[in-house]
């Protein structure tokens, strides 16, 4: 399974009909969107690259997909209020505190290009993602050890790599 699959069965389960994806994210989401037989909607993004809530109260459909691009805090309680569903894509974010807290489903993609990359993959996080049924391909993860050990590692390799920057000297 990947992240983009993950989308397409959170958007499922929600019955989603009309979506909204930020103008700036990766592709996944639009082809998880469409997977899904769903209508995507582009709404405009702030200079931080998160959603604009202004752009956003003028989507009259059913779902917001919400990425915190860039580890950078998307208002998803904000959107969550405005009466949407919400899919949180926490695949740059991992470590926020409160991630999913108001969103419907949580998507995380650990693909090689993402932030904690564990060789490809995704993960669907919700009420009965337990009954999805997802094809291609699976790695064993029968032991929840050796998921967190590979977690861990990839974490403090890359607490490592910041402080040497930060050490360095750079911001």
């Amino acid at each position: 399974p990947s992240g983009t699959e993950a989308i397409t069965k959170a958007l499922e389960l929600l019955g989603s009909k009309e979506v909204a994806i930020p103008s700036y994210t990766c592709e996944g989401l639009l082809k998880g969107t469409l997977a899904a037989g769903c209508k995507p909607h582009i709404v405009d993004c702030c200079f931080d690259l998160q959603i604009n809530l202004d752009s956003l109260s003028k989507f009259k459909g059913d779902t917001v997909i919400v990425p915190h691009m860039f580890g950078i805090r998307a208002e998803v309680k904000e959107i969550k209020d405005m009466g949407y569903n919400v899919i949180e894509d926490c695949s740059q974010c991992l470590g926020l505190n409160g991630l999913g807290s108001y969103s419907d489903y949580v998507v995380v993609s650990v693909g090689s290009t993402k932030w904690l990359s564990v060789g490809g993959g995704g993960f669907l996080i919700g009420n009965g993602c337990d009954k999805v049924p997802f094809t291609g391909n699976y790695t064993d993860f029968s032991s929840a050890e050796y998921m967190v050990d590979k977690i861990q590692d990839k974490l403090k390799k890359r607490t490592e790599f910041a402080n040497e920057l930060i050490n360095a000297g750079v911001n």
